[in-house]
């Protein structure tokens, strides 16, 4: 990981990024809204966000990943990527 790109580019990309709530309810493409079973201890809000987006996104699949809390893929590999293989396989991209 490149942590200069990430600190200089990414993060402030993402917090200029503002979409309001009726924008994103016109989202029609299916959502994978994964939330770490243990990202609650870590920053209560990531649960708010996890269920935000439920709220305002219409087509979203909701996927609680145990024993992972903000670093999924490197917590539990071999969960996050069979729940991503099942929801490519159910929405194929292209």
């Amino acid at each position: 990981m490149d942590a200069r790109a990430t600190f200089e580019s990414d993060l402030r990309g993402l917090r200029a990024w503002d979409i309001p709530e009726e924008d994103a309810r016109r989202i029609t493409q299916p959502v994978l809204d994964v939330l770490g079973g243990e990202s609650a201890a870590l920053w209560d809000r990531f649960s708010e966000v996890y269920g935000l987006m439920q709220d305002w996104l219409p087509h979203t699949e909701n996927f609680v990943l145990p024993n992972a809390a903000h670093g999924l893929m490197m917590q539990n590999p071999s969960g996050m990527a069979e729940r991503s293989a099942g929801f490519f396989k159910r929405h194929p991209i292209g």
